[in-house]
């Protein structure tokens, strides 16, 4: 699957996809349909906080494109995918996660 390259080159350093596993970002562990800034333990910024966003595959896809721009004042430094295909598969591959051991 080409978002799991896609992952390991561009969110992999930031994110886990292990459950529980918070790196500098979020675990990504069942990312598509939770509500964000939810996971306890994790130090969001008040923007995520403040976003009321849920990760549906369409939040994702406009997420990944500009994350700075979908939510300002976000932490994540990540520029963004500017390909479509690439967002589409990577959000892909993160709807896989939720069904990992």
């Amino acid at each position: 699957m080409r978002g799991v390259e896609l992952f390991r080159q561009n969110c992999a350093s930031c994110h886990s996809q292990e459950r529980g596993q918070n790196l500098v970002g979020p675990s990504l562990f069942s990312v598509v349909g939770r509500a964000a800034a939810s996971i306890a333990d994790f130090p969001y910024s008040a923007a995520m906080k403040r976003s009321q966003i849920v990760w549906t595959p369409d939040q994702l896809l406009a997420y990944l494109k500009a994350p700075r721009k979908h939510v300002p004042g976000v932490k994540m430094m990540f520029a963004g995918l500017a390909d479509q295909k690439d967002r589409e598969d990577v959000v892909a591959f993160l709807a896989t996660l939720e069904h990992l051991p």
